[in-house]
């Protein structure tokens, strides 16, 4: 099983428009989608993904939704997203980590880490 762990930044500044018109916070979503779209494609991972979406808002409201979660609850949730306040991309770093470093001693996996700064959007795949 593969755990895919989203970091998304939903501060104020996602707000702004590309020049398409979209928002960035509509830019994040869309490569998520796409990445969990790519992934269902894939005969040898269809079924196996896991995804865990973490905001910038403060802990614990910056849990979206788990790993144990449907894809329909991470869809239900990217829709829900909106971009307020002053998060910070540094203690959704570090909420992750607490989360992949209890999950990693407890079932001994291993992490690769991969981030999209165009989006502020970050993927921990365990």
């Amino acid at each position: 099983m593969t755990i895919i762990l989203l970091i998304v930044d939903t501060s104020a500044s996602m707000a702004q428009k590309t020049y398409l018109g979209t928002s960035y916070l509509d830019v994040a979503r869309n490569i998520i989608d796409a990445l969990q779209k790519q992934r269902m494609k894939d005969v040898a991972t269809r079924g196996y993904d896991r995804f865990f979406l973490i905001t910038t808002e403060e802990y614990p409201n910056c849990i979206k939704s788990g790993w144990r979660e449907s894809s329909a609850v991470l869809h239900e949730q990217l829709k829900r997203l909106r971009p307020r306040g002053r998060g910070s991309i540094s203690d959704a770093f570090m909420n992750a980590l607490k989360f992949i470093n209890v999950h990693r001693a407890q079932t001994g996996s291993y992490v690769r880490f991969t981030v999209c700064a165009m989006c502020m959007c970050a993927l921990f795949i365990y």
